[in-house]
């Protein structure tokens, strides 16, 4: 459109110029140096006009050498992305070796070398080559110095993907050397060391984890109680380091199911039984829970008869509670109070039963001198362990007894 107005304009200035010129040619005179130069002014601008087309005639003459350069470069550039696009494909549909051939083919010579080796150390290590995946990684660190960590990061994530779990905790520290809290890094660090179960030093990560929100709160709610019950376990048996150790973690996961347990359990073996007992009191009174309950009805070193008390109080209202009728019937057996637990458990049983509810009345039974109906639970407590079915037989209250001797 530009050139179309310029044309126009030359048109009609040219008519112009040309009307004017017919009435009047004019006449120039150059005086330079000693030279004089006399001409009509038509023939002065033919030679502005000729020596104006020969300077761009110069012009685009020079450039041709550059213009043919740009072309071949782009044409190179098409060529190689074509080629990378094919590798891809290739390794997309499964053909590895075609695949990583291609990525490879010319790849030093490419526009982004290391996009090349990155994408064929991942088609290698498919086809679990893991001594050519680290070699494409080595051309791509060399081709690509500035971006080093880039590549680490890489070789750390197939590294992890590969189980090589030592090999990316040493890649990664060679990453976080140069940038600590790199979030990548600190991701895929947290994920080794999942996988290594070492869950100390990743609750070490936890607090970065959370203010760099790369993992889904799921994960990282898992990982907190891991770590969490990493702290318990590698707390001192004396009931200050373990109190230490309970305060340090969270306070949005002490009331955590399976920490509370664990914590309930170090108590108990560090001589505090009456702690945990109570520890399991408050919190079931916070929120009921049949694991805390049966935890609760597990405990030795504690008072029964005060425990059972608090037992019966909650089987006030909550007659039909499975777990509560079961450390019902583990407290009556410590305090041997063989009626009430015979009863406790034989409830519980023909209400939810669990292998660990048939243990506990096949030890009551063997206690009671009752040695057959005892088999008989126990029998039925391993069939439930392993997945067996019952057969649908009839409540313990009425079978075992029927079994009994004498009867």
């Amino acid at each position: 459109m530009i050139f179309g107005l310029i044309v126009i304009v030359a048109i009609i200035g040219g008519a112009l110029f040309a009307h004017f010129i017919v009435n009047d040619p004019g006449y120039v005179v150059i005086n330079f140096a000693g030279y004089l130069v006399e001409m009509s002014v038509p023939v002065l601008v033919l030679l502005i006009v000729l020596a104006l087309g020969a300077w761009w005639l110069v012009v685009r003459l020079l450039r041709v050498p550059r213009k043919l350069g740009e072309a071949a470069g782009e044409l190179k550039r098409r060529r190689q992305t074509k080629q990378f696009t094919r590798g891809l494909i290739a390794a997309a549909e499964g053909r590895f070796a075609k695949g990583e051939r291609l990525l490879t083919r010319g790849a030093a010579k490419a526009e982004t070398p290391m996009l090349n080796y990155l994408a064929a150390a991942r088609v290698a290590q498919q086809q679990g080559a893991t001594e050519r995946r680290d070699n494409w990684l080595t051309l791509a660190y060399e081709q690509t110095p500035g971006a080093g960590n880039a590549v680490l990061l890489t070789q750390a994530e197939l590294q992890l993907a590969n189980g090589q779990h030592e090999q990316a905790l040493a890649t990664l520290a060679r990453v976080r050397e140069d940038v600590p809290n790199h979030p990548q890094a600190v991701t895929l660090l947290a994920r080794t060391h999942a996988a290594l179960n070492d869950w100390a030093a990743l609750g070490e990560l936890l607090p970065l984890l959370r203010k760099q929100g790369r993992i889904d709160s799921t994960t990282l709610a898992d990982w907190s109680c891991r770590a969490a019950l990493a702290t318990l376990a590698g707390a001192e048996g004396e009931q200050a380091a373990l109190q230490r150790a309970w305060q340090s973690i969270d306070k949005s996961l002490h009331d955590d199911t399976s920490l509370l347990t664990a914590y309930a359990d170090r108590l108990s073996e560090s001589g505090a039984a009456d702690k945990a007992a109570n520890l399991l009191k408050k919190a079931l009174g916070r929120r009921w829970d049949p694991i805390l309950v049966t935890h609760y009805g597990e405990l030795t070193d504690v008072d029964a008869a005060a425990q059972l008390k608090v037992v019966e109080g909650w089987l006030k209202d909550r007659g039909d509670d499975a777990a509560l009728l079961y450390a019902a019937g583990r407290i009556c057996i410590r305090d041997e109070l063989w009626g009430k637990a015979r009863s406790y458990l034989e409830s519980a049983i023909a209400i939810a039963a669990t292998p660990a509810m048939y243990q506990a009345y096949g030890e009551l039974l063997t206690a009671l001198g009752e040695a057959e109906p005892a088999a008989i639970a126990f029998r039925r407590g391993l069939g439930l362990a392993a997945g067996r079915s019952t057969l649908q037989l009839p409540a313990p209250a009425d079978d075992l007894d029927a079994d009994a001797p004498g009867s």
